[in-house]
């Protein structure tokens, strides 16, 4: 998909905001959340599969539009400095976070190269890798066990978003539990983190000490009327 029409927020989505059966899973948060106020997906009304197919990148995307048009650009949060642990408020414009576009040429595939590979039974040494970026099953999947483990988290996630290893072979949470530390976080690092989607963080300055650094915007009032 590549356009979506949103409402804005009503009392029913303040209500799956805070119930508490979706609160313990935020990836089925979210796609209740997508759910209930993305009108159309190519001039088509979406299912609840069709939210959860999106990549994470384009949910967060709509997440940010969502808080845009029903409660406005700028946001006020709190962080505490790296250098002096002091606890300052800031007021954020989200308008300003970088937005990543992904590869309309890349078919949903992506290419990762391991440093050590994985090692199959006859001791061929497999680096090449084939992924893609996970999307909203993913997300769901994976995001009660990121809070308890996210060792564990990013197993399961790694997992679901390799499509292949090698030419044919099909990666399993056995297989990918013991990639190499450093393998790992390649694939991490290619799959999660640099995946298309908003940046949800900010530069700030402290008032108490002139350290400058980054740091994550804060969703716990994501949807909160500044």
């Amino acid at each position: 998909y590549r356009t979506a029409s949103i409402k804005q927020m009503t009392g029913v989505e303040e209500e799956i905001i805070v119930d508490p059966k979706l609160s313990r899973n935020a990836g089925k948060l979210i796609t209740e959340l997508l759910r209930s106020v993305v009108v159309e997906l190519e001039g088509k009304k979406p299912s609840v599969d069709d939210i959860r197919k999106l990549s994470i990148g384009d949910r967060d995307y709509l997440l940010m539009e969502l808080r845009k048009i029903s409660l406005g650009d700028e946001m006020d949060m709190s962080f505490q400095c790296t250098a002096c642990n002091s606890t300052q408020e800031l007021m954020v414009n989200i308008s300003d976070c970088e937005i990543k576009y992904g590869d309309k040429e890349a078919n949903g595939e992506m290419p990762v190269e391991l440093i050590d590979g994985w090692k199959d039974q006859e001791g061929v040494v497999h680096k090449e890798v084939t992924a893609k970026f996970p999307d909203g099953f993913t997300q769901e999947r994976t995001a009660a066990v990121m809070r308890q483990n996210v060792a564990r988290g990013n197993t399961e996630m790694l997992t679901l978003s390799i499509i292949r290893i090698g030419e044919d072979i099909k990666a399993t949470s056995a297989m990918v539990r013991n990639f190499t530390k450093r393998d790992r976080d390649v694939l991490v690092k290619n799959i999660s983190r640099d995946a298309p989607g908003p940046k949800l963080m900010t530069m700030v300055d402290c008032m108490d000490c002139g350290a400058n650094f980054e740091t994550m915007l804060d969703l716990s009032n994501f949807f909160v009327l500044t």
